[in-house]
C-alpha cells in the first residue's frame, strides 16, 4: 500500500506495531524517513502550501522515536529546525500539529530544554491566539517541572536573560504574550524573586499600551482582586444542578444523560455531591483571597526612580484615561510603600480634583493614599485648600460635600500639620448640616483632631476630655521603648494578686456556690457535731 493511500488508521497501527516489536519494522521506518525526507524538500520550496503528508508522518516518527534512539537521533533537532526557519510562513494546521510533536518530545526528554523554550517564545510572532495559548501553557509547565525538588540555575538563567530581552521586541504581541508567561511564573512562585519584579517593572514603560497595561495591572494586583470577587459572586449565587448532576453520575462531562442498568442515583447522593462542590468552592475562595496578598512593590531596587520615571511618562501620555488611572494608582501605592518624596505628584493630581472630573473618587483615593507623615505640610496644604474650596462649599451637592469631607480626614490623619486652625473650624462647623451624611463626614474629622491636637479647635467641640498630648513636631517620629502594652500586663498581675489576697483575709467565710452561701452553714454543722460528740462523753463517763 502506497504512502497516499494509507488512512489515519492504517497509520495508527502501524505506529502501535513498530512500538510492539521494534526490531521487525526497521524496513518500515527507513521507509518512512525517507518519504519524511522527500516531503520535507517538497516542502522547502512552497512553505506556505499545505502538507498533510508531512504532517502524518512527521507524528508517526514522533511517536516511535523513544523505540529507535539510534536512527532517529536527528529527527528532533531537524523539527526544530523546520519550525524555526518557517513558523511565521507555515500553513496554521501544519505548524500546530509540529509543535505537538516537539511538545511530545521534550516531555520524553529528548529535547533539550533551552532550544525548545526558546523556539516557542520565538513563536509568539505568530498571528494564532489559540497557539500562542498552548505554547505558554507548555512553556510554564516545563519550567515548573524543571524546577520541582531542585532548581536547575543554569536553565534557569538562560531562559530568563532570552525572555527579558523578547520583552522589548518590536512586536507588541510576542512582548505581551512574554509578559502574561512571566507573571504566571512568578504568581505561581517558580521564578519568585527580585530580579523578576524588576524585568516586569520595565515592562511598565514600554513604547505599546497593552504592555504597560499589563505591567501596571501586576503590580496593583488587580486581576486577583477580580478573582477573588468573582470566587466571592460564585459562592453566593449556589451550586449549578448540571454540576451536582455531574459529580453524582447521572451526566457525563459533555452533559449527556448516562443509562443505569440496575437503579437511578438516589437522593442522597446528589446530596453528598452538593457538600463536595461546596467544600472545593471554599477552598477555592480562600486560594483566591491569598492570591490578592503578594509583596511585588518591595521588592523594586530603585523605588525613587521608578515613582519619578512613572510620573514623567504619565505627564507625556496620551493613553486613555483608564491607563492613565492605573499609572496614578500605581505611583500612590508606591509613594506610601517606601515613604517617598515625589513632590510633584500631589500638584498633577491638584489639577484634576473637580467634582465634575471622570472617575474623581479614584483620584482623591490615590491623592490620600500618597500622603504620609515625612511629606512637608506646605505640600499637602494646598490638596485641602482645593477640597475647601471646590468640593466643601454651601453651593455643592451633598454627596460632595461628604466626599470632600472624608477625603480632608484622610490626608490629615496621615498628615495633621496640612490643615490650618480657622480652615478646621469651618470645615468643623458642617457638623449642623441638614443632611447626614455630611454631619457624620464632620463628626469624624472632629474626633480625629480631638484626639490629635484639640486647641486647634473652639473651645465648644473641644469635648469633655482633652487631649493633653499635642501632635508631635513635623519629621519627629515617635519610637517606643521596650514592649508595648506590656504595663497592662503589670496592672492584671496587680488585680490578680489583691483578689487573692482579699479572699485569705475573708478566711473563707463565704464561698458562693448555685447562688447560696454554703461556707456559714458548713461552719453552724461542724459546731453542732462537735457539740453532741461532747454530751457523748458525759453520759459515757
Amino acid at each position: 500500500q502506497g504512502f497516499a493511500d494509507m488512512s489515519a488508521g492504517d497509520m495508527q497501527l502501524l505506529r502501535s506495531a513498530m512500538k510492539k516489536d521494534p526490531k521487525s519494522y526497521l524496513d518500515e521506518l527507513f521507509l518512512q524517513m525517507r518519504h519524511f525526507e522527500a516531503n520535507v524538500n517538497i516542502f522547502k520550496s512552497k512553505p506556505s502550501k499545505p502538507m498533510h503528508d508531512l504532517q502524518e508522518t512527521a507524528a508517526l516518527l514522533a511517536h516511535v522515536t523513544p523505540c529507535y534512539p539510534r536512527e532517529l537521533a536527528s529527527f528532533p533537532s531537524q523539527l526544530v529546525g523546520l519550525l524555526e526557519q518557517f513558523h511565521l510562513v507555515m500553513d496554521p494546521g501544519l505548524r500546530k500539529e509540529l509543535c505537538q510533536d516537539v511538545i511530545m518530545l521534550r516531555n520524553r526528554h529528548l529535547l533539550p530544554p533551552v532550544p525548545v523554550n526558546q523556539l516557542f517564545f520565538q513563536m509568539f510572532r505568530c498571528k494564532d491566539k489559540k497557539l500562542r495559548a498552548a505554547l505558554a501553557a507548555h512553556i510554564v509547565s516545563d519550567i515548573k517541572n524543571i524546577n520541582t525538588g531542585k532548581k536547575d540555575n543554569k536553565t534557569n538563567k538562560e531562559l530568563q536573560n532570552f525572555l527579558f530581552k523578547l520583552l522589548s521586541d518590536r512586536n507588541s504581541t510576542a512582548a505581551k504574550s512574554s509578559l502574561d508567561v512571566l507573571i504566571k511564573l512568578y504568581k505561581k512562585k517558580i521564578w519568585y524573586d527580585a530580579k523578576t519584579v524588576n524585568v516586569i517593572a520595565t515592562a511598565c514603560f514600554s513604547t505599546e499600551s497593552k504592555v504597560r497595561a499589563t505591567a501596571l495591572n501586576f503590580f496593583l494586583g488587580v486581576e486577583d482582586e477580580e478573582m477573588a470577587k468573582a470566587g466571592q459572586d460564585s459562592d453566593d449565587e449556589g451550586l449549578d444542578i448540571d454540576d451536582l448532576q455531574k459529580v453524582a453520575g447521572n451526566k457525563d462531562k459533555k452533559g449527556k444523560g448516562v443509562a443505569h442498568l440496575h437503579s437511578k442515583r438516589s437522593r442522597k447522593r446528589l446530596l453528598n455531591a452538593r457538600r463536595a462542590l461546596e467544600t472545593m468552592k471554599r477552598k477555592g475562595k480562600r486560594k483566591a483571597n491569598q492570591a490578592v496578598n503578594f509583596a511585588a512593590l518591595e521588592m523594586l531596587n530603585d523605588p525613587q526612580g521608578f515613582a519619578e520615571k512613572l510620573l514623567a511618562s504619565l505627564r507625556k501620555s496620551t493613553d486613555k484615561f483608564e491607563v492613565k488611572l492605573l499609572m496614578m494608582n500605581l505611583i500612590s501605592r508606591v509613594i506610601a510603600t517606601h515613604e517617598l518624596l515625589v513632590l510633584s505628584f500631589y500638584s498633577f493630581v491638584q489639577k484634576y480634583m473637580q467634582p465634575h472630573q471622570t472617575k474623581i473618587t479614584n483620584i482623591l483615593a490615590y491623592a490620600a493614599q500618597a500622603v504620609h507623615a515625612m511629606v512637608p505640610p506646605d505640600v499637602v496644604e494646598p490638596l485641602i485648600r482645593t477640597l475647601a474650596n471646590h468640593f466643601i462649599t454651601d453651593g455643592r451637592q451633598d454627596e460632595v460635600i461628604a466626599i470632600g469631607l472624608n477625603t480632608a480626614r484622610e490626608i490629615c490623619m496621615r498628615q495633621p500639620h496640612a490643615m490650618d486652625a480657622d480652615l478646621l473650624q469651618d470645615l468643623v462647623a458642617y457638623k449642623k448640616h441638614k443632611d447626614k451624611g455630611v454631619v457624620m463626614a464632620a463628626r469624624s474629622l472632629l474626633s480625629l483632631y480631638r484626639h490629635l491636637d484639640s486647641e486647634m479647635l473652639a473651645k465648644k467641640d473641644r469635648g469633655k476630655v482633652r487631649d493633653l498630648n499635642k501632635k508631635t513636631e513635623y519629621g519627629r517620629q515617635k519610637v517606643s521603648e521596650g514592649v508595648e502594652g506590656l504595663e497592662l500586663l503589670d496592672e492584671e498581675s496587680d488585680t490578680d494578686s489583691e483578689e487573692s489576697s482579699s479572699e485569705e483575709e475573708e478566711g473563707g467565710k463565704k464561698v458562693k456556690f448555685g447562688g447560696a452561701e454554703t461556707r456559714e452553714m458548713m461552719d453552724e454543722s461542724d459546731e453542732e457535731e462537735a457539740g453532741e460528740d461532747e454530751e457523748d462523753e458525759e453520759e459515757g463517763e
